[in-house]
């Protein structure tokens, strides 16, 4: 189940990965940081940020995205531009890129990258394109 999240945790995740979330995603993550979602014919479960509030919150947000994107980069064909945002349980991500080879902003399109091919492919447009297609 997810819950929202404050401002300052949002800009804490962004602040260690040296990147800025889009509007509309840390829009998402504000009100329901974490949470599941039905496409490309599969169940993905997206990542939370981490949420320090309290002892409860720190355990349910653990699977963090700095967590999960620093484990992803470990596998061979991961995108060095992306960070990984959520999974299917089948090694397969949902993952968020930046607009250019120097650029510290993402991209509002969501991919979803293959552990198996290293494909990557555009899932949707942006996260309410993704939402409102569940």
């Amino acid at each position: 189940m997810a819950f929202s999240v404050e401002l300052i945790y949002i800009e804490e995740a962004e602040k260690s990965l040296g990147l800025t979330f889009p509007p509309l995603f840390k829009a998402k993550l504000a009100k329901e940081n974490g949470g599941e979602i039905d496409a490309d014919d599969g169940y993905w479960k997206f990542y939370p940020v981490m949420d320090k509030l309290n002892r409860e919150r720190i355990r349910r947000t653990s699977n963090d995205i700095l967590h999960e994107t620093k484990r992803a980069k470990e596998w061979n064909g991961f995108p060095i531009n992306a960070i990984a945002i959520g999974d299917n349980d089948e090694g397969d991500l949902l993952i968020l890129q930046t607009d250019g080879k120097h650029s510290t902003q993402l991209s509002e399109s969501i991919y979803l990258w293959s552990h198996e091919t290293g494909e990557v492919r555009l899932l949707a447009t942006s996260i309410e394109v993704l939402l409102s297609s569940d």
